[in-house]
């Protein structure tokens, strides 16, 4: 059997979070939802306060804002599949012009 390349390991990833994004009730191996962000340390007002329908598909491993709190007039860059729900969280401590 010969072992995956790269690519073909990305792949999987994109289409296995993908699939997650659409179907997050199908998922059977991990915890998923804003129940398994609150266990990461995610705020869990700021988690009850968004609709479901944008945590619903969370799978995320950690928690970048863990490291400290946003800070405000800085620009911040965060890429990850499982960070897509809170791409769309209000940034309300990340200062007036949103950095």
């Amino acid at each position: 059997m010969n072992e995956p390349s790269p690519d073909e390991i990305a792949g999987e990833v994109r289409e296995r979070f993908a699939r997650l994004a659409f179907a997050p009730h199908e998922e059977k191996t991990f915890l998923i939802g804003a129940d398994s962000a609150k266990t990461l340390g995610y705020d869990a007002a700021e988690l009850d306060a968004l609709p479901a329908s944008v945590t619903e598909s969370f799978a995320g491993v950690g928690n970048p804002f863990a490291l400290g709190g946003y800070v405000p007039a800085t620009s911040s860059s965060i890429s990850a599949p499982a960070l897509g729900s809170i791409a769309s969280w209000p940034l309300d401590g990340s200062g007036p012009q949103g950095r």
